[in-house]
């Protein structure tokens, strides 16, 4: 004889489950507050619930984070004003949206808008004082003002609370060439180095050491910068060639003007 097995209905209502459902998603989004799948599935709940405001509030702030991952890519692809618009709706939704904030900033300056720059960062320093990109940004913003002092003042701050922030001592580099601490701009250059090689710096504080008139320092950044990425090669080998001359070498230095001519003409 085969018995039947009950089975237990559940007493949980599904407005309950929904509930809990909205509890759990809480939790992983603040944990998580920059990633927007909580939110969509947290929004699903609300709506699932009969909670409409709640569900479109979701939604929005999906939407607000997704955005700027698109306006990144998009930036990779060369399209600024697509990934202008997505960063500008993005924070039409949130305001307050911190990596957002700075990554318009850092586009608004590439794209020659100062001002709008400014109030980018300016907002985003008001939400995150202490911020070292924020802070960093507001020193180029002041370095191109001619604000030398003021921006020195911000890549330091920012470099004391983020000390492995190239950008940061690339740009204090610059501050203390145009304040006429070469010196001082080739030891930025330096701890720049430290925490990654790259083809710019190097050539950055190649220039620093022609200026000290260290030719063998200059000719060996030069030739480094040249390795790590050829296509600078039209600024470098002219400026290479005449360290060679300084230093005696004149059949290197002609060789490098040789090649120079050749990619002119290419």
């Amino acid at each position: 004889m085969r018995c039947c097995r009950s089975t237990a209905l559940s007493s949980t209502t599904p407005s309950a489950r929904y509930d809990d459902a909205v509890a759990d998603l809480t939790e992983v989004i603040e944990l998580f507050p920059e990633e927007c799948d909580g939110y969509l599935v947290r929004g699903d709940a609300h709506r699932r619930a009969g909670r409409v405001d709640e569900a479109l509030a979701d939604y929005e702030c999906a939407i607000s984070r997704n955005r700027p991952n698109r306006a990144v890519l998009l930036c990779e692809l060369g399209r600024e004003r697509e990934a202008l618009g997505d960063y500008d709706a993005a924070l039409d939704l949130d305001p307050d949206h911190l990596p957002t904030l700075i990554n318009r900033a850092a586009m608004h300056h590439a794209r020659d808008a100062g001002p709008a720059a400014r109030r980018d960062v300016e907002h985003g320093l008001d939400l995150d004082p202490d911020n070292p990109q924020l802070l960093c940004t507001l020193g180029v913003l002041d370095l191109a003002d001619g604000l030398v002092e003021a921006a020195a003042w911000a890549f330091a701050k920012a470099i004391e609370r983020e000390a492995t922030l190239p950008a940061a001592w690339v740009n204090r580099a610059a501050a203390a060439f145009d304040a006429g601490d070469t010196d001082a701009a080739i030891a930025d250059l330096t701890q720049a180095l430290d925490l990654g090689e790259n083809a710019t710096i190097r050539y950055n504080r190649a220039l620093a050491y022609q200026y000290r008139e260290r030719w063998q320092q200059a000719v060996e950044d030069y030739s480094q910068a040249l390795l790590l990425d050829h296509s600078d090669a039209h600024a470098i080998l002219p400026r290479r060639a005449a360290s060679y001359r300084k230093l005696g070498q004149l059949d290197r230095a002609e060789r490098d003007l040789q090649q120079h001519a050749e990619l002119l003409v290419a």
